[in-house]
């Protein structure tokens, strides 16, 4: 049976949804607990990618 594979353009976009909807759910949650969004740094995609490195 045929298998489509996404297309780069459909994965950007899943994963560009995908962070704006993590960023409402967050902000939602910080508001619940009695803190602001802008209280916390914003990381830069190049932060996000040193995280996810092990250090060694």
């Amino acid at each position: 049976m045929f298998s489509e594979t996404p297309s780069e353009r459909q994965v950007r976009a899943q994963q560009k949804l995908i962070r704006f909807l993590a960023e409402i759910i967050a902000e939602k949650i910080l508001e619940e607990n009695g803190y602001c969004i802008s209280d916390f740094p914003k990381a830069s995609l190049t932060d996000q990618e040193n995280t996810d490195t092990p250090e060694k």
